[in-house]
């Protein structure tokens, strides 16, 4: 009899200690787009301790990974887990759940989860594979952004040629030589009409202001043409550096917009020379056009005083 009751006894504790240890292990969560591994180590008191890692792939192809602290209970089937808070003194969250044939099923605020049976290296491998669907989204992505830079490129261009060759452009050169034409003409006249006056005159000094403003008038009118080099050439440098930058100066001839990048480049091309060219008809215009005036001015001025 007493033989029986050792025999019980110890069964009893072998029982006991098969359960104290049946939830230790890893589990594995795998879904959409995401991995989970918990791992647990069981106390023989049934006190729980392990971690959960976690790796998800967001939709822009990067990668989040995290690993929480995991405390907890089990008693038969039953378990509790802890998620512990990273902020020091704020508690944790709490997640009832099972164990049953190797599968953890615990409930959280977003429902429930089921955790299966694994091994580290079949969350590794599950990583890979996230990783790998993130880095082809990323070239993906990449790809689809230079196409679309290459486009922007490929209409700046177009834009460029069609206003550099559009009427309204060879109409606004036209006026400013015209301005400067009237404006020389209204000088010279005027000097030619304060002569007809005694030098010195009330009325050669009348002439005179009203020919030093029509230079202010002209110089007024110049401030914008005089900008209009320097920006010129900054826009060629510009469109330049971009053409020698695009992906389709270096190899990415799979990107739809690089089949139109040539036809746009050769419109810049025909048009530069002509930008060119205007605006080094500009600077001399300007550079003329100011000594010629301020010759006129400075006879007036002169003819002016006794």
């Amino acid at each position: 009899m007493k033989l029986h009751w050792i025999v019980a006894f110890f069964a009893t504790l072998m029982a006991a200690g098969c359960s104290a240890r049946g939830t230790s292990g890893t589990y594995v969560r795998r879904g959409q787009g995401f991995v989970e591994m918990l791992q647990i180590t069981q106390a023989q008191d049934g006190q729980l301790l392990g971690s959960l890692s976690s790796t998800a792939l967001n939709l822009d192809g990067s990668i989040t990974q995290g690993t929480t602290n995991i405390a907890g209970v089990a008693d038969g089937h039953a378990v509790t887990l802890v998620a512990k808070s990273p902020i020091p003194l704020f508690p944790g969250l709490n997640m009832p759940g099972t164990i049953e044939s190797g599968v953890i099923t615990i409930t959280n605020p977003n429902g429930q989860e089921r955790f299966s049976s694994g091994s580290p290296g079949y969350y590794e491998t599950a990583v890979q594979q996230l990783q790998a669907q993130g880095s082809a989204i990323q070239e993906q992505k990449r790809r689809a952004d230079e196409d679309a830079s290459v486009a922007i490129l490929n209409k700046k261009l177009a834009d460029n040629a069609a206003m550099v060759q559009s009427p309204q452009a060879t109409q606004q050169v036209a006026m400013f030589h015209a301005a400067h034409v009237k404006a020389l003409e209204r000088a010279r006249h005027g000097w030619e009409m304060e002569q007809r006056h005694p030098k010195g005159s009330p009325q050669s000094g009348q002439v005179y202001l009203a020919v030093n403003q029509v230079s202010l008038d002209l110089s007024t009118y110049d401030l914008d043409w005089q900008a209009l080099p320097d920006q010129g050439r900054s826009h060629l440098k510009a469109f330049d550096k971009a053409i020698a930058q695009s992906p389709c100066a270096h190899g990415y001839t799979e990107l739809t917009a690089c089949a139109e990048q040539r036809t746009a480049i050769h419109a810049y091309q025909v048009a530069r020379p002509v930008v060119e060219a205007r605006m080094a008809d500009a600077e001399a215009t300007l550079k003329n056009d100011a000594a010629a005036m301020k010759a006129i001015v400075d006879q007036a001025q002169a003819y002016s005083i006794k």
